[in-house]
């Protein structure tokens, strides 16, 4: 579909060169998430882990009744990771983060009463790794920045959306998630509040790491972060949001330029700029569709701005805007001798 050579935006761009392929903004997003969560082995680790945890309790009716017992009558329980949408697990990790004592208590339960060995060896490894100050604070970062993306997913899918609109909403969401890149210290102090209510160590665990032969021709060696907390830090923490930054500029660069295409067009841009800055744009975009746009476009375009556009205001879409020009351009034509 969007490939460059042999692809339908190539045959499109062949007819008509001036196209501009958009991607769907919500699949783009659900990419973007995608390619963070592959970059970081640990975040890999941490999914796959939630899944176990579900099918543990959900391959069995007498444990999910266990667990049950505990959690009560709430919609807020274990839930299945979407194999696609990235965004949606947003509602996996607020299960497990909501529900994390309930769920410990469940699993120390079945380690302590079950009379099946295999069972009380799967609960008892599942519960090890939940009472882990990496898991909780792993827990914590991810569903901060999966609820941000899944509000924008939600946003982007909106049947009434423009182009505009959809542009700040990934500009927000990319501010939001510049923020937490300074926030890492946040985290780590609600991750310790959560621990500390249920005696979790909450230091990092520190792992031996992996030491690579040198060589006596050798100059440089590879640098080595001085503990687990730093290696946390910059290989899971600032990789993950790096990642998804700038993904979000890369993967939506053919939206970035249909916006700034037609933002002339668009209420904000028109109630905050001069009348030569707005001539220039008129002149840019008829040069760019000289085959389709007449030369007179720029005067014309200003005439009715300066003529009929007197009520407009920022709540203003795109489309009321253009029905609004097109009854002005209607009503002047109707009148005797009118003319815009």
């Amino acid at each position: 579909m969007s490939g460059v050579y042999n692809g339908v935006q190539k045959y499109i761009k062949d007819i008509q060169p001036n196209a501009e392929y958009v991607h769907c903004a919500t699949h783009n997003l659900n990419l973007v998430i995608n390619d963070a969560v592959s970059s970081c082995v640990e975040i890999q680790i941490f999914f796959a882990m939630l899944q176990d945890l579900y099918n543990f309790f959900g391959n069995s009716i007498k444990r999910w009744d266990l667990l049950s017992k505990f959690t009560g009558e709430s919609d807020t329980t274990l839930k299945k990771l979407n194999p696609t949408r990235w965004s949606s697990r947003v509602n996996t990790i607020s299960a497990i983060k909501l529900r994390y004592f309930d769920i410990i208590k469940a699993l120390s339960e079945i380690v302590l009463k079950s009379p099946n060995k295999d069972e009380r060896s799967e609960a008892e490894s599942i519960k090890t790794k939940m009472l882990n100050f990496e898991f909780v604070l792993i827990c914590e970062f991810m569903h901060s920045v999966l609820n941000d993306t899944n509000y924008a997913s939600k946003t982007l899918q909106k049947c009434d959306i423009n182009l505009g609109e959809a542009s700040k909403v990934l500009a927000e969401t990319k501010a939001k998630l510049q923020i937490y890149r300074n926030d890492f210290e946040l985290f780590k102090c609600k991750a310790s509040e959560t621990t500390r209510k249920y005696g979790i160590d909450t230091h990092f665990q520190e792992k031996r790491q992996r030491k690579v032969k040198k060589h006596f021709d050798e100059l440089a060696a590879d640098h080595r972060f001085p503990n687990r907390e730093k290696i946390f830090k910059i290989e899971i923490f600032n990789n993950i949001l790096d990642t998804v930054i700038s993904q979000l500029d890369t993967r939506f660069i053919g939206m970035s330029a249909v916006c700034d295409i037609f933002d002339f067009l668009t209420p904000t841009f028109l109630l905050h700029v001069d009348e030569a800055t707005l001539l220039q744009k008129c002149d840019e975009f008829q040069r760019k569709y000289s085959d389709i746009i007449g030369p007179r476009f720029s005067l014309q375009f200003i005439n009715i701005y300066h003529l009929g556009l007197t009520q407009l205001t920022q709540a203003w879409t795109v489309l009321q805007l253009c029905k609004e020009i097109m009854r002005k351009m209607w009503s002047a034509r109707m009148r005797p001798n009118g003319s815009i």
